[in-house]
């Protein structure tokens, strides 16, 4: 048996200690693992030179806690590249996709797999690049014990929480009035394209559509937003109501350049709805079209654009709008707005809240 070996850890973020041959007390990536067959020979031939770092992790958890640390502290511009082994697991990166929207090209190459002393190694080859430029730093913003009294102007930022992860929130309107209030508010458009697999884990894969049909008021996507701005208390409910179903799509890559001469509204039953947190309408993209296509995140294949609450109109037998399938988007690779099936899964979510003006 070949004597054990210490595998070398990088600091990541200044949290993990470089390791030279002795173990490191405290730190949790620094675990001892059988040296397998050959293997030492085939990092140093094939990635000594190009991999910044070799790491062993036990599980997910531990996976996920390494490559956030490793994302935060790799540079913008460049190409970063990591050997992960797991011990009795398969190292994976969507954990890289869902918190860092300005993260771009991951790879996961699995290398090798072996087992010895009754476990399973499986080394892969991880590597991403940070886009130069990118989202700010999720804390980035107003917080919420800042924003009460406060005068907003377009611009200006502030961070919210939804379903435990922070978001920042950019201020497109600073004189926004729903139909039921006399209340000047400020309008805020989140500036990360939400994945549709955010509720995902490494075991179980799961996506979160518009819903059954496209009525917005029952949907998967309002519920989601429901249930993860519990805590936003503060938030106050604008009226969300759908009172308008349109039929058309604008010109694939005329972006904010769109003319609304593509669209054709029909006006639907009176609905009254209200929400803290909710998506725009297709009158509210078209009025706001300058920063539709200013985000982050966008383009994977979880968020290829991101939904209104409008639908498309359908009709029955009778001609009168029924619920449907289609639902408007804003489609961020053709660069234009148009209908999708409720049941696409590549579209993300881009959620907005509004402030009171102080």
């Amino acid at each position: 048996m070949k004597k054990n070996k210490i595998w070398k850890i990088l600091a990541a973020a200044g949290s993990f200690a470089v390791l030279a041959g002795g173990r490191t007390m405290g730190d949790s990536y620094a675990v001892t693992a059988p040296e397998a067959p050959g293997y030492a020979k085939m990092a140093v031939r094939d990635f000594k030179t190009s991999v910044q770092g070799e790491y062993l992790v036990s599980g997910p958890e531990e996976c996920r806690r390494l490559l956030m640390e490793l994302v935060s502290s790799a540079a913008a511009g460049n190409r970063a590249e990591y050997l992960v082994t797991g011990v009795n697991y398969e190292p994976e990166t969507l954990v890289i996709a869902q918190m860092f929207p300005d993260v771009c090209n991951i790879s996961n190459t699995k290398m090798r797999e072996y087992r010895e002393s009754g476990s399973r190694y499986v080394v892969c080859r991880i590597g991403f690049e940070k886009i130069p430029g990118g989202q700010s730093p999720p804390d980035s913003g107003i917080r919420k014990e800042e924003t009460e009294g406060r005068a907003w102007k377009p611009g200006d930022a502030c961070e919210r929480t939804l379903g435990g992860r922070n978001y920042r929130f950019v201020c497109i309107d600073d004189d926004y009035r729903d139909s039921y209030s006399y209340q000047k508010y400020a309008l805020f458009l989140c500036d990360t394209v939400i994945r549709s697999d955010i509720d995902s884990t490494d075991s179980k894969r799961e996506i979160l559509t518009f819903g059954r049909t496209n009525n917005y008021k029952n949907s998967d996507v309002r519920a989601w937003l429901k249930k993860g701005a519990e805590e936003e208390e503060d938030l106050p409910d604008i009226d969300t109501g759908v009172n308008t179903a349109f039929l058309g799509a604008s010109v694939p890559g005329t972006e904010e350049a769109l003319s609304e001469a593509g669209f054709f509204a029909h006006g639907l039953p009176f609905q009254t709805m209200k929400d803290r947190v909710f998506l725009l309408s297709l009158e509210e993209a078209l009025r706001y079209r300058s920063t539709l296509w200013k985000t982050n995140g966008g383009g994977s294949p979880s968020s290829r654009g991101y939904w209104l609450r409008t639908p498309a109109f359908s009709a029955d037998e009778t001609g009168q709008f029924q619920d449907g399938r289609w639902e408007y988007m804003v489609d961020l690779e053709t660069g234009c707005i148009r209908p999708a099936e409720v049941s696409d899964g590549s579209v993300g979510i881009r959620p907005a809240l509004c402030l009171p003006q102080g």
